[in-house]
């Protein structure tokens, strides 16, 4: 008799800035998207998370998604994946996880990769890494960003339009600037 076994629910977890290049902390979000199926999945979470390194953001990612599987009491097997080495490698490779930064100030990564395999071990899941493009949650950061990016540059074009409407406006009319009073004719 073979036993069958349940497809396990799939989670993907990311994390992006939307700064990126700046030194520092910068403003971080996860995202948590379930496999269910579809082309994009479907999303859970969105969560900005402050100033963050991107670092902690794909730890709280992880950490998000096995946390969703603990409040949905789920019964067949889970597997979350992120596209962060470094977190995969730490949780699962027995990486070495820096107390400090290099700062020299205390680190909160050793302390989310303890509570990730806690919850790992408690939820009897398991953590995989793949790349990126092939990570329905980076997928949905990149849509966002790119959003973000044609709504920028829309507004930006907008800003020049309206400056270039109210410079004619200031000129025409204003004798002193434009050396006409609105007419319509260029001096000569």
């Amino acid at each position: 008799m073979t036993v069958k076994r349940k497809s396990p629910t799939i989670l993907y977890s990311d994390a992006s800035v939307y700064n990126n290049g700046q030194p520092g902390l910068q403003d971080c979000y996860y995202a948590v998207v379930l496999d269910d199926g579809s082309e994009e999945g479907k999303l859970l979470m969105d969560v900005s998370i402050g100033d963050a390194s991107v670092n902690e953001g794909e730890y709280r990612g992880v950490i998000g998604a096995l946390r969703w599987v603990a409040d949905n009491d789920l019964d067949e097997p889970v597997v979350v994946i992120t596209d962060s080495k470094l977190v995969w490698g730490h949780v699962t490779q027995g990486w070495n996880c820096a107390i400090q930064d290099k700062d020299g100030n205390l680190s909160i990564l050793p302390v989310l990769r303890d509570q990730a395999r806690v919850l790992l071990q408690l939820l009897d899941a398991r953590l995989l890494w793949k790349s990126r493009n092939r990570n329905m949650a980076g997928w949905y950061f990149e849509k966002k960003v790119d959003a973000r990016r044609k709504e920028k540059y829309r507004t930006k074009k907008e800003g020049r339009r309206a400056k270039r409407k109210t410079i004619r406006e200031w000129t025409v009319g204003n004798p002193e600037i434009s050396g006409y009073e609105g007419t319509g004719v260029a001096p000569v």
